[in-house]
């Protein structure tokens, strides 16, 4: 009887299966961090794209004053309609800019939030599925000692 039962809790040990599970989760939030690195890589090159577009604005401010300069010597300083427009340009494409950042940083932190909890409600599931088990295995193991004592008694006192 004691053999069966210790041949029993070999094969379903709960540890193993914590560690199973525990290893799954670890998977999945690697593969979690891999994605949250490749957004922030995303994230990046949008930074160094807005970069480039400031520096391409200043370079055709700069050529378009040079050309203003040149096509109008008597004109010592730039039209300043075309530098307000280009002041304007330059806040709205900042703006815009600023807009798809901050859109780009709440579906990343909207996303992690939606799979963090879809984590905890599978690990919760997978936990629960392992309580019952563990709850049928301490029921069985209380009913065979129970039936051993039962029986032990009874051989002492000459029953059986």
């Amino acid at each position: 009887m004691d053999t069966f039962i210790d041949e029993i809790a070999q094969k379903f040990d709960p540890n193993d299966m914590i560690k199973a599970n525990s290893a799954a989760e670890a998977k999945e939030m690697d593969a979690l961090k891999d994605r949250v690195d490749s957004y922030e890589n995303l994230l990046q090159e949008m930074k160094q794209v807005n970069l480039k577009n400031m520096e391409s604005a200043a370079k055709i401010t700069e050529m378009l004053d040079g050309g203003i300069t040149v096509t109008m010597p008597e004109q010592t300083e730039p039209n300043a309609d075309i530098e307000a427009l280009f002041e304007q340009t330059n806040n709205n494409v900042h703006r815009e800019n600023v807009k798809v950042y901050r859109n780009v940083q709440a579906v990343v932190n909207d996303g992690l939030r939606n799979q963090t909890s879809a984590i905890v409600e599978e690990s919760t599931k997978v936990t629960r599925k392992q309580m019952r088990f563990i709850k049928i295995l301490g029921i069985l193991t209380f009913i065979l000692v129970a039936a051993d004592v039962t029986i032990n008694v009874l051989r002492i006192l000459g029953i059986i």
